[in-house]
């Protein structure tokens, strides 16, 4: 069985779905239940290591892929919760996986860890040497870093998934609704508040796509590499906003004036599509897909 924790978030449900779908049995440990009867679903504290210790026991888990995360702005207002949530909670699971023979261990980790690069520096390559510049980034570098070197010493398969912007449908955040509303408003129309100023360009995936690829780096063969990053279609948020509009027909679009900051505007993915032939769908496809009803 495969362990998700952050399963009810906004990535690790259509993962949870996905999984499944490929016949694989799942666990999802999140902070409020998950109201399904295809897979396990516990409230759980990923910094409980006694409760985590029961559900890997329990399940008989043979692999992880960690997603809960205090992401970038509340990491900045609490440091010193995203030390506990971000950089503890996956130094647990570390050491229960050493302790219970789990060797598959794949780390929600996010296009913040490689640092900001301008599209003059072209695609990020997965070999390069990340040079976060923001907090957030550090944590995540941080754990992959311990992640690597604990897992070459455990014989444990550590592998970083570098997750990009992700939009998809869902229940919008607070901080970056417009990521979900893209999707949520495609039908019906209404208005889009595209946080980032109208040319600052973003590396985005949808949900379904990222779900796909990490699909592949839990189930595949022992990965032959630490780290990768998701596949992303870079665009600037007036091309985002105006690809929704043609889409949808009823879109209304506003821009910020947000700075893109501590993400390279264009990521390499080559290690996914090398090793396991993964392409991804366009988010043009994906946009089309939802707004017809194709979406499962």
């Amino acid at each position: 069985m495969i362990l998700i924790t952050g399963g009810n978030g906004f990535q690790g449900q259509p993962l949870c779905d996905r999984l499944t779908a490929l016949g694989e049995q799942v666990v999802a440990i999140s902070r409020h239940p998950i109201p399904t009867d295809r897979y396990v679903s516990i409230v759980g504290d990923v910094n409980n290591k006694e409760q985590l210790a029961q559900i890997l026991q329990e399940y008989s888990i043979t692999a992880i892929i960690h997603l809960v995360s205090l992401l970038n702005t509340q990491s900045r207002q609490n440091p010193d919760k995203a030390v506990r949530v971000n950089v503890i909670s996956t130094l647990n699971l570390l050491e229960l996986c050493k302790q219970m023979g789990i060797r598959r261990f794949v780390y929600g980790s996010s296009y913040n860890a490689m640092g900001y690069h301008d599209l003059s520096e072209g695609p990020i390559r997965e070999d390069q040497e990340p040079t976060p510049n923001d907090f957030y980034g550090e944590t995540k570098r941080y754990i992959e870093k311990l992640g690597i070197a604990y897992g070459d010493l455990n014989d444990i398969e550590f592998v970083s998934a570098r997750l990009p912007t992700l939009l998809g449908p869902g229940k919008p955040v607070e901080t970056s609704a417009w990521r979900m509303d893209v999707y949520n408003k495609l039908a019906d129309g209404g208005s889009v508040d595209i946080l980032f100023g109208p040319e600052e360009v973003v590396p985005l995936a949808d949900i379904a796509d990222c779900a796909d690829a990490m699909a592949f780096l839990v189930r595949g063969e022992r990965p032959r590499h630490h780290i990768y990053n998701i596949p992303s279609e870079s665009m600037s948020a007036r091309q985002l906003g105006e690809l929704a509009q043609k889409v949808s027909g009823k879109l209304q679009v506003n821009y910020g004036d947000r700075k893109v900051n501590g993400i390279p505007l264009v990521g390499s993915s080559e290690r996914l599509k090398q090793e396991y032939n993964y392409q991804p769908k366009s988010i043009e496809y994906r946009l089309r897909e939802f707004k017809e009803g194709k979406r499962i």
